[in-house]
């Protein structure tokens, strides 16, 4: 083991990143031998990004102001920036 990861003070760290990566390669393999999570990326639909989130809420509540108050938030910048 010492060729490995050296004979040194930091040896045990050494040991360490070498022990939590073997660990993290088997989970990997694990989880791909699943088929729930081997098809995971292909079932989830994608998330919306967020600028596309962030102008549908400030189209809502342009709408909402200029409804009459709807879902308007009063002293909410964002509303008051979308009603001007």
């Amino acid at each position: 083991m010492g060729a490995l990861i050296g004979t040194g003070p930091g040896r045990g760290i050494g040991f360490m990143y070498l022990l939590f990566g073997a660990a993290m390669l088997a989970l990997v393999v694990i989880g791909l031998r699943l088929p729930v999570l081997a098809r995971f990326d292909l079932d989830v639909p994608d998330a919306l990004p967020d600028d596309l989130v962030g102008i549908q809420e400030r189209d809502r509540r342009t709408r909402a102001a200029q409804a009459g108050g709807a879902g308007a938030v009063e002293g909410d910048p964002a509303t008051a920036e979308a009603v001007r």
